[in-house]
């Protein structure tokens, strides 16, 4: 969740993350795949425009966020044993292969009741991250190559409140400094 609020990548991106695509030294990460249902099977899948292929920096909540899922992976490693699968998958399932979308789902508004919080969608994740770049003053140009989204129109529908590389890390910098700010860092 911390991943996806901290970089407005969709769902089925995330799930699709390889490790490969990470590049922590220069904090950036390449989205390269989606998840699809090919044949009962999910499966890697190219994304369906050529926007929504993007090479992001990475804000420090999103680092945060692969340290803890590094940790979860090698426990979840342990635990699986000779069923653990090696695909690669970042944000992959208890035995290693690709989750299923819709219990990540469950499971995202399972805890955010469990936190006394309200149920929200998923995809609101990419709302939340939309609305905190324009809230910083991010142009909705940016958002939308930032978030891979095909026109402009589909991007003002995330952003609701009031050209240079992709991978320049100042607009996701707006990130770190509203989490921060609300977490009680600065």
């Amino acid at each position: 969740m911390l991943f996806a609020a901290a970089t407005g990548v969709r769902r089925g991106e995330l799930l699709a993350l390889r490790w490969q695509d990470l590049d922590l030294q220069h904090r950036k990460v390449t989205i390269s795949y989606a998840v699809d249902i090919q044949n009962g099977k999910r499966v890697l899948t190219k994304p369906k425009t050529e926007r929504a292929q993007r090479t992001l920096a990475l804000p420090d909540l999103a680092l945060r966020a692969l340290d803890i899922r590094r940790a979860q992976e090698t426990s979840d490693r342990i635990l699986a044993g000779d069923d653990w699968q090696d695909t690669d998958i970042v944000f992959a399932g208890p035995t290693g292969g690709i989750r299923d979308g819709s219990s990540v789902a469950r499971n995202f508004k399972q805890r955010l009741q469990s936190a006394g919080l309200e149920p929200i969608r998923w995809h609101a994740l990419r709302r939340v991250f939309a609305a905190v770049l324009q809230d910083q003053g991010v142009p909705l140009e940016r958002i939308r190559d930032l978030m891979g989204d095909s026109e402009l129109r589909v991007t003002e529908g995330y952003a609701y409140t009031m050209p240079d590389s992709l991978s320049e890390s100042r607009e996701m910098s707006a990130i770190d400094h509203v989490f921060s700010t609300r977490l009680g860092r600065d």
